[in-house]
């Protein structure tokens, strides 16, 4: 469901930045101009030294509250963009209590401690002593095999992430040389069988 809504929080945030952006450079309003002296008496009227005097004081300080205004909505934009990016990437490392179903032998099948060793896209796929095989994540999508070497059958599971901690797909039992068997499985981070 997250992922629905990630494009309309961009175009939200982007929004929010344009509009601090469009009101942090406009222009100050301007002090009302003083009042000026009319007098016909020499004596009123600055001299030419008076008057490059005022020319040459020193202006009034312009306000900081714009380059805050920018800084902190690129801040602001960073944080969420860096936030929403840290969401979407979803991390398969550790081990993970699998759960296969295959209705096709009628047989249930209990859970199976899955370990994923590498990185966040490819590594070493294990399961107790006697299984091994390869990972694969690209995005939420996920892809891995286990290889019994004892029994010589194969699993393989394709599916995806539904949050951070939990998986679904489907998956296919071969056992050689033609058994095959399709099913679907469900997967929670954390074993939660018993450790032999």
């Amino acid at each position: 469901m997250f992922g629905k809504q990630q494009n309309w929080i961009a175009l939200m945030v982007l929004m929010a930045f344009i509009w601090t952006m469009h009101f942090s450079v406009m222009p100050l309003k301007a002090n009302s101009p003083t009042e000026q002296v009319c007098s016909v008496s020499a004596e009123q009227t600055p001299d030419y030294f008076e008057a490059v005097s005022q020319k040459n004081a020193p202006a009034k300080k312009k306000s900081m509250l714009p380059l805050i205004l920018i800084g902190a909505g690129v801040l602001a934009v960073t944080a969420v963009v860096l936030f929403l990016f840290g969401l979407l990437k979803y991390d398969i490392r550790g081990r993970w209590t699998v759960i296969p179903d295959f209705p096709d032998n009628g047989e249930e099948s209990g859970g199976i401690e899955c370990s994923f060793i590498g990185t966040r896209e490819s590594g070493r796929t294990g399961a107790l002593a006697n299984y091994s095989g390869q990972y694969a994540v690209a995005g939420n999508k996920v892809s891995w095999t286990l290889f019994d070497i004892e029994c010589d059958f194969l699993l393989s599971f394709t599916g995806q992430f539904d949050s951070r901690n939990t998986m679904s797909g489907t998956t296919v039992f071969r056992i050689p040389p033609a058994a095959e068997f399709c099913g679907t499985w469900t997967a929670t981070r954390g074993w939660k069988g018993v450790d032999y």
